[in-house]
Order: structure tokens, then sequence, then C-alpha cells
């Protein structure tokens, strides 16, 4: 048997495969044995801590559960704060302790006295770090849990911070959202309150929308920040990407979606709008709760076929696994002033090379409560987003919907289905918007899609493109698929009884620099009547085979750019600044080749494959950093 505790998955393709382990679940979606790895492996722990430093997140906090701890003390050269400590000095990252007090009992005291001196201070010698988090040179811990029901009452919890403080340390009290009226605790918890050094109310489960963060904002922050001020205290409030479907007791069913980074985006904003600098991101690696930061499963392709996992696709919205970190990355920024103030997210949901992908795909998820066992279908893929119906003349009993339909899929078990029928000889169109996206175009971007056609009439369907510019691919004959049919469709496309793949190079001419925000499904054939039906799957939007057109990066906020491309196995940078910082990236986060430009041009060779280029330009207040993009040699 399998046995389940995580409601997320990671993405583990850019883990070795030496450190993973084989599992009894069945393949992913993408046919790949599904592996997992162990979390205190300092191989993992090297690899999640650089891309914390890739993404510039600034340290993590260890959650150290007190159960087990300060019972004994064992001497061992591996463990997995030491190799958190070697990980975190080795990627210039901070780390800090944060004591979990759930399974607190009378002897916890002693047991986190005799903890911190023999294993924290002296035997790892973490605090003993360079790279161990300080406030005003004092080293921070975390108390999580002081006002919960986790067996630690009021005058243990005062006893355990006023011991870290006599140790010159700086104490966090991770608290209920309810914290000053005492609500959550019975007795009152206010003198433990009081003696921290900074309050961090959880959040993760309080609020499931951008909505109810801002009336989170309202009800409890802006209180909250008064009385520390008051008080003496810092105020670290607590965010997170989302979290988690819940089962209640009463059955009710509490969904807490993404929503492609405006969650997250908008509980900083409120952070700000107290004047804070500083957030508590919940969670880095917390799949058992899906809080996770960390490159999790973003659709179909990513998790066990035979099992339902949360993705980060299933909000509607396609994001690269790393998006989430390079998302509260840049919300740290916008918070500390480093970037402007803004409502939009201002990053790419994708840098590459694979930017929307969607088979459709749910899965049924079966629970028992109270005794009785029940189903229900979750969305896995990003599936209809913001679904709209765009135009509808000339035909009747027509619609595009996502269905469970044997033999007619690519990938998995559903596909969208489009059909109808046309009755008119002058105008018969239907068009139906699946998904609202927000996709860049770059040099060498392509659409691909696989199709199945039913009918003679469902040749004249086929997946069609919205720019921001107000352009639609359909509208362009120079691009066509890779049979050179233009890609309106107008024009038939497919075999009856076949599925096929079919192939747009979009990514060129009048194109480049437009922006795609919505994909649509249509038909459009005026001069026969009759019924039309065919079957969509594996719509994707990725880098392509083409080779040798500028991709341009440019900087949130700054108007100049570097032109980046490739051939004859090299990778050439033009219209670079002065004493600008290059390094070429592989995917995996090998440095290809690093170092200054003496001039505005710069070529390296480079083998064929995807990579990523960051440019860092000099400026008047110091050195900048550019976006990155992927080419491909």
């Amino acid at each position: 048997g399998v046995n389940v505790n995580v409601v997320s998955w990671p993405d583990i393709s850019e883990y070795p495969d030496s450190v993973l382990y084989a599992t009894k679940f069945k393949p992913l979606g993408n046919g790949k044995p599904t592996k997992l790895y162990n979390d205190a492996d300092h191989t993992i722990i090297d690899r999640q801590m650089g891309w914390l430093k890739k993404s510039e997140l600034d340290g993590v906090a260890i959650q150290r559960f007190v159960g087990s701890i300060g019972r004994s003390v064992t001497i061992t050269q591996e463990s997995h704060l030491t190799n958190v400590k070697n990980a975190a000095e080795a990627n210039g990252r901070l780390f800090y302790i944060c004591y979990d007090l759930n399974g607190s009992d009378a002897s916890i005291v002693d047991r986190i006295e005799l903890d911190w001196v023999y294993e924290i201070e002296q035997i790892r010698a973490l605090t003993s770090s360079p790279n161990y988090t300080t406030v005003d040179g004092k080293p921070v811990v975390e108390m999580w849990g002081i006002g919960y029901n986790v067996g630690a009452d009021e005058q243990q919890c005062l006893d355990m911070i006023h011991f870290f403080q006599d140790r010159g340390c700086y104490v966090i009290g991770g608290t209920p959202r309810d914290w000053r009226s005492n609500t959550s605790a019975s007795p009152s918890y206010t003198a433990a309150y009081k003696a921290l050094d900074a309050v961090s109310p959880w959040t993760v489960g309080v609020y499931n929308t951008p909505a109810g963060a801002t009336s989170y904002l309202t009800g409890y922050m802006t209180a909250d920040k008064a009385y520390c001020d008051i008080n003496g205290m810092d105020y670290l409030p607590v965010v997170f990407p989302g979290s988690g479907n819940w089962l209640s007791a009463d059955g009710s069913f509490s969904q807490t979606d993404r929503k492609g980074g405006g969650l997250l985006w908008q509980q900083v904003l409120n952070a700000k709008s107290l004047g804070l600098t500083s957030v508590y991101y919940a969670m880095l690696d917390e799949f058992e709760e899906g809080t996770n930061l960390i490159n999790g499963a973003v659709d179909y392709f990513d998790i066990p076929t035979n099992e339902y996992f949360e993705t980060f696709a299933k909000d509607g919205v396609w994001t690269s696994s790393d998006y989430y970190l390079r998302l509260a990355a840049t919300a740290a920024k916008m918070l500390r002033g480093d970037i402007p103030k803004t409502t939009d997210i201002p990053i790419p949901y994708s840098t590459g090379p694979l930017y929307y992908r969607n088979s459709f795909e749910s899965r049924t998820t079966t629970f028992t409560q109270n005794g009785t066992t029940s189903t229900r279908v979750m969305k896995i893929d990003p599936c209809f987003f913001n679904p709209q119906l765009k135009e509808s003349s000339g035909v009747s009993g027509s619609t595009v919907k996502i269905v469970n339909e044997l033999g007619y899929t690519k990938s998995g078990i559903y596909s969208t289905k489009i059909t109808g029928s046309a009755n008119s000889a002058t105008k018969a169109t239907y068009s139906y918007k699946i998904a609202d996206t927000k996709i860049d175009i770059n040099a060498n971007l392509q659409l691909t899609f696989w199709k199945y056609t039913v009918d003679e009439l469902g040749k004249y369907t086929s997946v069609d493109l919205v720019l921001k510019s107000g352009k639609k691919l359909s509208s362009l004959p120079a691009f066509t698929d890779n049979n050179g049919v233009a890609m309106n469709p107008n024009q038939p496309r497919g075999v009856i009884g076949v599925g096929q793949k079919f192939t747009c190079q979009i990514g060129k001419d009048e194109l480049i620099g437009d922006q795609i925000t919505g994909i649509v499904i249509a038909y459009d054939h005026p001069i026969e009547s009759g019924t039309f039906t065919a079957y969509f799957d594996d719509v994707i939007i990725e880098y392509g085979e083409g080779n040798g057109v500028p991709t341009a990066i440019t900087s949130v906020g700054n108007d100049h750019s570097a032109l980046v491309y490739s051939n004859d196995g090299q990778i050439h940078i033009d219209n670079l600044l002065p004493e600008s910082n290059v390094a070429i990236y592989s995917l995996s986060g090998q440095i290809q080749w690093k170092g200054q430009s003496s001039s505005t041009r710069l070529s390296v060779p480079a083998h064929s494959g995807f990579y990523l280029v960051r440019i860092q330009r000099k400026g008047t207040d110091g050195y900048r950093d550019q976006s990155e993009k992927v080419v491909v040699p």
C-alpha cells in the first residue's frame, strides 16, 4: 500500500536522480516513474537553498517540533540542522530556529532549555554561524503555538520566553489570529504575548480569497499593529500563497485557490499599507497543507496518475513550478521599497521554456466522513478559466465543454469537445474563449495542440489566440500550421477519425512583443450546413525549435533592452551596457558562463539546449537585475 499524508506534490524534475527514491505510485502523467526525496538530505537542502539564492529570498525558519526533543542529546556528524546551516552559508541565505510547541508537556521548559543549549548552541553551533538570523545582534528564535491548545500553558510559555531572552535572543511568538482578545486561549496569555519581541499571528485557514485577506486587514491587522506599537513589540504578519482543500466536520468544503499569485500579492500589499517591511511566508516546503512556495507540481503531467494531488494550475492559471518563489521574492522587494508598489503582479507566470499546458484533466477523489463515502471531481489542469462565449452566428445547439469520452483524448481521460449545427450559408461561426492568459510573445514561441476530427464540418474547427494588440491569430494568414494551412478555422484541418498534432510558430514577425490574452476554440464555415464535432487536447505554448531570432530582455520599470539570440552554436547578447554582469545557466541551475561585459556585444559558445540568461546592468545606484529569458541555441 501507499501511505499518503501530503495534499500537494513536489516538482522533482530538477533533483539529481541519485537522491530520489522509488515509490509505489503509478507513473507521473508524463510517463516517468514517480519518485520522492528525503528532505533532510544535504543534496536536497543545498539545491533548495540554491533556489532561494536564485530568487533572492532571504532565508528560512527551521520548523523544529518539540514532541521528542530535549530528552537526550546524541552527537552525530550528519544532521538536517547542520545540513541547513551549511547550505545557508554556501548560498548566502539566512536561517533561524522555529520551535513548534505542538506536543508540549509538563517537561517542555526543561526540554527546550536542554535542546537549545546543547543541540543548537553547542553541538550544531547554529547561532555561531554568520548566517544565523539576528535582530540588533540578537539571535532570532520563534515559538509557534503560544495561545493555542498545544500543551504549554501561559507560565510555561513565559518561562521559555524569558529563558531565550536571558540568553540574548530575540523571540517571535506564533499566535492565533485573535491573540489580543484571547478568545482562542483559556486562561489568558496576555502576559506571554507582551513579553515577546514580536508577534506573528497564524493566518492559514483564516481566509481563502484576496477579499478575505483585505477583510482581515481591517478586522485584525490594523489593530494588531497599533497594539504592538504601543507595547514596544514588532509585528510580523503571516502570508501564504494558498492551501489545501479542507473538508469540515459539518460536511462543508473549503477550497483555497492561489489565484495565479493574486492571494499572496494582496496579502503583501496589505502588509505594506501598514508600513511594514517584513512578513513571514508560510511555508517554503509545506506539501502536507499545500502552502508550499518551493517548486511544486503544476499540472496533470507532474503528479501520479492514480492519486489526486493539488497542483498550481488547479485555479485555472498555468505557472512554472518556480513561479511562487519568484513571486515571493518580488513581493518582498515591493515590501522593502526596492521596486514600486503595484496592484498588478509585475512578473510573468513563466520564464520558459514552457508557458502554458492544458490537457483539461480533473481527478475523482474519494473520502469518507461520518461513515459515509463520497466522491468529488477536482481540477488538476487549468481546464477553463474565465470562459466566455465570443461569437455565435448561424449555428444552433453549439457548445464547447470538457468531456470524459473514451477514445477522444491524447493525455489522461478528458478532452475539450466542440459540437453544434451549422444552418446558414452566409455566416456560420462559433467562438468560445476557454482561458484568459498573460503570455508575452518572444522569438521561437510556438502553439501546439492535438485534434480529433469526427465529421466533415469538424475539420473547420481550430484553436485561436486573442492578443493584447487586438489581433487574433486566425486573422493573420502568414501564420500557418505544420502543414502550411493558415490558422483560421475556415481552413480545413484534420482527417476524419484520426487524432493529429498541429503546430504553429507564433514567435515571429509582427507578433514579437505582443501578448496572448486568451485561448479560443472556434468553428467557421458558412458554405454548407450540418453537424460539426471535434475534440481538442494538450494545448501547449512553449519555445519551439527555431533558431537565431533575437529575444529582448527588459527589466521591470527599465526601458533598456539587451538582445539575446543564438546561431552557429553560440549565444549572442547585443546592446549590452558597459560593465554589465552576465551569467548563463542551464535549466538545472548549473553556470555555463559568468563574467562582465567589456563591450556592447558578447558571444558565448553553447551546446544545443535551453539556457537561462541573467543580466545585471550597472546604474547610478549599483547593479540592477534584468529579467531572465530562455534562448535556444
